[in-house]
């Protein structure tokens, strides 16, 4: 299946906040798609993810959303994707 991901800096690895399609499989999470970009060289995963003793959380600083929803509204790095589905990884924006 096909999923569009959108990485802005400073987690791309490129001053341009490039967006790509993906041909990824079925039922992949998140944390799987993110893995798999950066296999590819287009995001630093290390300042996206951490992971201790198995567990891996967003980093300090970074939203991912799916379809414009913040996954941590949803299941986490362990929300599944489907087909068609957008991904953003951005870092928080402060506003007032």
């Amino acid at each position: 299946m096909k999923v569009r991901l959108k990485v802005f800096p400073p987690f791309s690895n490129s001053s341009y906040p490039g967006e790509v399609f993906l041909e990824v499989n079925e039922d992949i999470t998140v944390l799987e798609l993110l893995h798999v970009a950066a296999g590819k060289g287009l995001l630093k995963l290390d300042r996206v993810v951490k992971c201790s003793d198995g567990e891996c959380s967003l980093g300090e600083g970074v939203v991912v959303l799916v379809n414009a929803r913040n996954v941590e509204d949803l299941a986490g790095l362990k929300t599944k994707l489907s087909e068609g589905d957008r991904v953003a990884v951005m870092p928080v924006a402060g506003g007032g």
